[in-house]
């Protein structure tokens, strides 16, 4: 009995400007029904409310009942799916007293606008777009990735390539180095090879019949 004397005395502490009144929805436009694009703005309104009030907006889910969806005095719906029943709640906690109003529900309809032909064109021209870019990228990996792998792998030298596709007049084959002959191979820029300096001319480098002192020239 002590504690309900004590809140109302306290309630009457409380001036007519800070108590909470109970509370309205105000649309705009009213009527309940709008296309999607159109604004509905909803207004929470008090006649009299203390200065510092707590306000939110609650939105009714068929499966998980009502959730807030807002946490400030007006709320903006452009969207269908943004169609349902609503209600704002205020709350408020000044000199002791907690004040909390909730107002009735008001339901909200925002009909979908029918897609038009431009809208359709719209939608095909980017995925045929879209496709195009996805069949580009494709054709240009399937030619780069032997390239690629190529390169990775150190490719194919020059010099084989040419000795393969180029083979010496006259014969059905590429051509072959004399019997006996040694060749020795430095790089794609140097060859070596065995070269008398009394007849001028190249010679087989036999160990066992060495009559002088064999020479050995850069061929450029």
């Amino acid at each position: 009995m002590t504690m309900l004397r004590n809140q109302t005395d306290q309630i009457h502490d409380l001036g007519a400007s800070e108590m909470l009144s109970s509370l309205e929805v105000v649309a705009t436009p009213w009527y309940p029904i709008v296309f999607e694009g159109q604004s509905v703005n909803l207004h929470c309104r008090a006649s009299t409310h203390p200065p510092s009030v707590n306000w939110s907006w609650h939105r009714l889910d068929n499966q998980k009942g009502w959730q807030e969806v807002d946490t400030r005095r007006d709320l903006t719906l452009t969207k269908a799916e943004e169609s349902g029943q609503y209600h704002c709640c205020a709350s408020s906690s000044i000199k002791g007293v907690w004040q909390e109003e909730q107002s009735t529900n008001h339901t909200v309809y925002i009909i979908p606008l029918p897609k038009t032909v431009g809208d359709k064109l719209g939608e095909a021209a980017f995925y045929l777009s879209l496709l195009a870019c996805i069949i580009l990228f494709t054709f240009a990996l399937w030619h780069l990735c032997p390239l690629v792998w190529q390169r990775l792998n150190g490719g194919v030298p020059l010099q084989s390539l040419t000795a393969t596709n180029n083979p010496a007049k006259g014969s059905g084959g590429p051509a072959k180095a004399p019997t006996g002959s040694l060749v020795h191979s430095r790089g794609a820029a140097e060859v070596y090879m065995n070269y008398t300096s009394s007849s001028k001319a190249y010679a087989d480098l036999d160990p066992n019949c060495i009559t002088e002192e064999n020479a050995y020239s850069i061929l450029s």
